[in-house]
């Protein structure tokens, strides 16, 4: 769909605004994705999926701050999207803001009990803030719902290490990088050298 041209033909239709703004993340061209999308949100301010596409924008701009209020925005127009908790608390985590991270986490959780990343992503929290049987946990319930995941092996390798579980941990690593997870090679070399 030509999108430009359906915003010359009517130019309050906030929809057009939202698929040129896709259009133009696809091509990496964020400072237009994120004009189009504030402009889809000023002709509808209750455009939830505006305000998440719009807070991703922000975080490839690296404007966290302006990522964290359009997430918030768009839980307060539908609170039960656990998406957008997951998405906020990824941010919360690049910020180093770990033990709120760990809440949307558990949001985001309670409202999709089947989301691999989400136990994923919690886990990683805990281990940042030295909770490593805690991470050790969420990466084994994460491994339950999705065992095809190579940094999630990757991931509880680490906190196994942490927890003097060495043996473990090489197999950890050694799943991880079946999987593909190429930081496992060098957690390999320098910790699996003595244990098969």
């Amino acid at each position: 769909m030509n999108y430009s041209k359906s915003i010359e033909l009517n130019p309050q239709y906030s929809n057009a605004y939202y698929g040129r703004g896709n259009s133009y993340v696809h091509l990496r061209n964020y400072n237009k994705a994120l004009n189009d999308y504030t402009k889809s949100i000023e002709l509808n301010p209750q455009y939830e999926s505006a305000y998440i596409n719009r807070g991703l924008v922000f975080c490839e701009l690296k404007d966290y701050s302006g990522a964290i209020d359009d997430f918030n925005k768009a839980i307060e127009i539908n609170p039960k999207y656990a998406k957008t908790y997951k998405l906020r608390a990824i941010v919360k985590k690049h910020m180093n803001n770990n033990k709120e991270a760990i809440v949307d986490f558990n949001k985001s959780i309670e409202l999709d009990p089947g989301n691999a990343d989400s136990y994923c992503q919690r886990g990683i929290s805990e281990y940042l803030l030295q909770k490593h049987k805690d991470a050790l946990m969420d990466f084994e319930k994460s491994i339950k719902l999705d065992s095809l995941r190579g940094y999630t092996y990757y991931n509880k390798a680490l906190a196994e290490l942490q927890l003097n579980q060495n043996n473990e941990a090489c197999k950890d690593f050694r799943k991880a990088a079946d999987l593909g997870n190429k930081d496992a090679l060098e957690q390999i070399k320098q910790n699996c050298s003595n244990i098969k």
